[in-house]
């Protein structure tokens, strides 16, 4: 196992620091910052150990809420199979 050590910079100033000194080819750190996190995102989307890891979490503990529509509420009545009562909801 290895321990990170976080900079002691923000992270906006340590990608600052890697900013095309080319004028023409300049980036904001906002902007650098955004394609990195693109690419680690790519690059641990390829892993499928870490795909099945984050679909299981998802499917034990995600939660889903809506709201119904105007037309859903006048549809989704007491006897249709995704209607919810208000008492269903709090337990």
């Amino acid at each position: 196992m290895y321990d990170v050590e976080d900079p002691d910079l923000n992270p906006i100033a340590l990608a600052d620091q890697f900013v095309d000194p080319d004028p023409t080819k300049a980036q904001p750190p906002e902007e650098l910052l955004r394609r990195a996190r693109m690419i680690i995102a790519t690059e641990l989307g390829k892993d499928p150990l870490l795909r099945r890891a984050i679909r299981d979490a998802f499917k034990t503990d995600s939660l889903i809420s809506v709201t119904p529509t105007e037309r859903g509420v006048a549809k989704i009545d007491e006897h249709n199979q995704y209607y919810v009562s208000v008492d269903d909801e709090a337990g």
